[in-house]
């Protein structure tokens, strides 16, 4: 959020965990998606070198709008978030997308397809839904 990314949930397999720890999640203003992509794929990368299988959970509207140098332009922001959003599908890495607009937003469809991300629409998140996709999700490829 504002003009750059940070991992707020460390790498973790206790789905109990990401859910107490996404109730104090910040939310609210500037969307550096392709900064947030972007440190998604170097912590995801260090977890396959150790021996797991990361999958990504997601949480925006879609709507980029700060790019990587920290400056506030839609079309440059999203053209780098789908740049970071190949790389992702590039690596083979897993990921699903909570959209967390009012309505499904068409931005956040297309990186979500881009990165080959599941996507879900969740218009009113919150840990319980967000767990509740997430487990669906685990089920079903199980």
């Amino acid at each position: 959020r504002d003009q750059t990314a940070q991992v707020h949930l460390p790498i973790t397999r206790s789905l109990l965990r990401a859910k107490r720890e996404l109730q104090a999640l910040p939310g609210g203003g500037g969307t550096p998606l392709a900064n947030a992509l972007r440190l998604c794929i170097q912590t995801s990368l260090q977890a396959r070198h150790h021996g797991m299988t990361p999958t990504l959970v997601m949480l925006s509207d879609g709507r980029a709008n700060v790019t990587l140098e920290g400056e506030g332009s839609r079309p440059v922001a999203k053209a780098q978030a789908l740049t970071w959003a190949k790389q992702w599908k590039s690596q083979r890495l897993q990921s699903i997308w909570l959209d967390t607009s009012a309505r499904a937003d068409p931005q956040a469809q297309e990186i979500a397809l881009a990165m080959d991300a599941h996507y879900v629409p969740l218009p009113h998140a919150n840990s319980q839904r967000m767990a509740n996709a997430v487990q669906h999700l685990k089920d079903a490829r199980s």
